[in-house]
């Protein structure tokens, strides 16, 4: 646990794969994290699978989850509507209190937020209140590869959304990667801020400007108008806690400062090369955050 009274603990993000859903909840829970945030479209699965008490074996609370969504077409409105109900009544059933909610991977070379925008804003604005209804807090996550993405659009989109509905989870590496500061960014927004994604950003981001389509089995989520990102750290170019340029321990104070009630929930993407395991990757955080003295 930690020694300042964060609530700090970890996504399944590292796992490339959504199937190892229960080496990731035994290995976070052995390296002594409070909690865990899966991707929603995993809880059905291992509700048929009869596994959902691996939560309670290993002794880890389901905090959260990640619920991505079309929030740009409205033909797919109800459909959308539908899995939030799914996904948040299992959510809900174990425990966990708030969801990180982002849009789904889009071609942001085509997709425009100006665009959306209005009906984007309406549209998270409903799936708050349904959230609301339910027992769940709906934090949005601007994401690399969303409608939601660069500084401009996320200063826009919270000035937009109705406060009573709609909270904020940052991701403080993903707002560096995305060229702002992230704790202006927290600064900025802190009444919302109610969930944290927390990782490192390698400060490394070059593109190939040749490569502009995907390959098969891949999406858009690293492509923008300079053309592919090329991933020099095997995780997206992020990396383990301490190895990057993000200011976490400077964060980390301030929320502590700040008596932030939240869940800040370590994560690293997972990659097509990453240099070490799943396993040694979380371990690799843990380790920074007891040198910092976050964990014990």
């Amino acid at each position: 646990m930690s020694e300042n009274k964060l609530r700090i603990g970890h996504t399944g993000i590292t796992w490339l794969s959504d199937d190892d859903y229960e080496d990731t909840i035994r290995t976070i829970a052995k390296e002594g994290f409070g909690g865990i945030e899966l991707f929603g479209w995993t809880l059905p699965k291992m509700k048929a699978q009869g596994k959902l008490d691996l939560f309670k074996e290993c002794n880890l609370p389901l905090w959260s989850a990640y619920f991505s969504h079309d929030i740009i077409n409205p033909s797919e409105r109800q459909a959308e509507f539908n899995k939030i109900k799914e996904q948040g009544s299992i959510l809900l059933a174990q425990g966990g209190t708030h969801v990180a909610f982002g849009g789904n991977i889009v071609d942001r070379r085509k997709v425009k937020y100006l665009e959306h925008k209005d009906y984007i804003v309406d549209f998270v604005n409903e799936c708050g209140k349904l959230m609301q209804d339910m027992g769940l807090t709906l934090c949005y996550h601007p994401h690399t590869g969303t409608p939601v993405e660069t500084k401009e659009e996320i200063m826009d989109f919270f000035q937009r959304i109705d406060p009573k509905y709609v909270a904020m989870a940052p991701d403080i590496g993903q707002i560096q990667k995305g060229g702002a500061d992230p704790l202006e960014i927290i600064k900025t927004f802190e009444p919302l801020v109610k969930h944290v994604h927390f990782k490192d950003f390698g400060g490394k981001l070059e593109f190939d400007s040749t490569a502009n389509e995907v390959d098969e089995g891949e999406t858009y989520f690293n492509f923008e108008e300079k053309g592919k990102e090329i991933d020099s750290t095997g995780y997206i170019n992020y990396c383990i806690l301490g190895d990057g340029v993000v200011d976490l321990k400077g964060i980390l104070d301030y929320f502590a400062a700040k008596n932030f009630d939240g869940a800040i929930m370590v994560e690293l993407d997972a990659g097509t090369n990453m240099p070490v395991t799943p396993q040694e990757a979380v371990h690799g955080n843990k380790l920074y955050l007891e040198k910092i003295g976050y964990m014990k």
